[in-house]
């Protein structure tokens, strides 16, 4: 199931129905969390709730079905964890720790396992459905050519490093960058 974080700051979160995105009553941050920006939210394959809280440097783990807090994982100042993805059946999910440069797989205890630096600034996570494969993307390329980074799945290894063209023409409905 799909789980995503309150538009709004009261700490609630919502549950997809399979048509539209409800409140989920249970599920609610811990009350000194409450407020704080969330940056991703995903269900593992156990129910339970994983959500990152960047600017508090903590992921906080929910039960999926009373809500209450299973963990509450503290990492190092700055660590700023933002995107997560889980592959199918997957318990252990991938977290981009903005603030350390680097990629993780954070186990449900805090410990880190595996883990991979990518460069300055990673902030998009996608995963494959097989969870073979993982691609990271910065938040900005600095004046530096955008990329994307492919990471071996199974143990966050950089597999290839693509240098995305430029297209430097404007923004247009049919430019596909909209």
């Amino acid at each position: 199931p799909q789980t995503r974080a309150s538009e709004r700051d009261e700490g609630g979160l919502y549950r997809f129905d399979g048509a539209r995105f409800v409140p989920a009553a249970v599920l609610a941050l811990p009350a000194e969390l409450r407020g704080q920006p969330v940056e991703q939210v995903h269900e593992d394959a156990q129910g339970r709730v994983w959500v990152t809280c960047r600017d508090a440097d903590r992921v906080v783990v929910l039960d999926g079905t009373n809500g209450a807090t299973l963990a509450d994982l503290a990492l190092d100042h700055g660590a700023a964890p933002g995107s997560l993805v889980l592959a199918e059946g997957a318990i252990d999910p991938i977290v981009c720790l903005e603030g350390e440069e680097r990629v993780v797989r954070l186990a449900f205890d805090g410990t880190i396992g595996d883990s991979a630096d990518v460069g300055r600034m990673p902030r998009g996570l996608a995963i494959t459905g097989d969870g073979a494969c993982i691609f990271v993307t910065p938040f900005l390329a600095g004046g530096s050519p955008a990329r994307v980074l492919e990471l071996d799945g199974a143990t966050l290894a950089v597999a290839r490093d693509v240098e995305l063209a430029d297209a430097p023409g404007p923004d247009t409905a049919a430019s596909a960058r909209r």
